[in-house]
């Protein structure tokens, strides 16, 4: 059964786009991936549903009364609208005053880089408790936005596994917001489990019942809270 929803849906022909300043007035494009096609719009419907979505993380509260510094974006059967939808968040948030770091963690598909024009280089952190993760961090295009290339758990890790709110913690405490893109990892991201709060991104009449219900069930048991779902057509 594929997912219908009365959720507000969005299109996009294109990849993280620009935004408007203050007075409204266009923001200077930025170079992208050649194979997506349109990004420089600032008045695109998914670079202006991304600013919504940037409000409502501002108004977001967890238990403890905090905002949340670190939001995991899902893949329910939507990994390149994930992937544009994480583009477009984090271009939102930095163009609004937020510090922001956006963490893919593709495994060395380099998704993010990609989209950015970003040489990957050898600037992929290790999934394990690495003392500097600064060597790792590059610069965007866009001011206050930063991107970090998240790679597999080492082998040499002692028993294969990493404390994913152990990595995190430095970052957290650098930046104003982590977005964390999991667009090509939603089913095994360790980071994931570390991640204050989560959005599920759905494919209008791809995305399925079973696949979001499985997606919710698993961020109940983490105890990630639900920030919403984001439909895009």
């Amino acid at each position: 059964m594929r997912l219908r929803t009365l959720e507000p849906s969005y299109r996009s022909h294109g990849a993280p786009p620009g935004d408007a300043d203050d007075e409204g007035e266009r923001a200077a494009p930025f170079e992208l991936d050649t194979h997506v096609p349109g990004g420089s719009d600032p008045v695109d419907t998914l670079a202006q549903a991304a600013r919504n979505l940037r409000t409502m993380i501002a108004a977001a509260r967890l238990k403890d009364g905090r905002p949340p510094k670190s939001i995991v974006l899902l893949s329910a059967e939507a990994e390149p609208e994930t992937a544009l939808t994480a583009g477009n968040l984090a271009i939102a948030s930095a163009r609004s005053g937020w510090r922001t770091l956006l963490v893919d963690t593709s495994n060395g598909q380099a998704v993010q880089t990609r989209l950015f024009r970003i040489e990957p280089g050898a600037a992929v952190a290790p999934l394990e408790e690495v003392a500097d993760l600064g060597a790792f961090v590059q610069q965007t295009a866009v001011p206050d936005l930063f991107l970090l290339s998240v790679g597999g758990v080492e082998q040499s890790n002692v028993g294969g596994t990493v404390d994913p709110h152990r990595f995190l913690e430095p970052l957290v405490a650098d930046f104003d917001l982590l977005l964390i893109d999991a667009s090509h990892t939603s089913t095994d991201c360790p980071l994931s489990e570390a991640a204050e709060a989560a959005i599920v991104v759905l494919r209008q009449d791809h995305s399925t019942v079973s696949c979001v219900g499985e997606m919710i069930g698993r961020l109940r048991m983490q105890g990630t809270p639900l920030l919403g779902t984001f439909l895009v057509a």
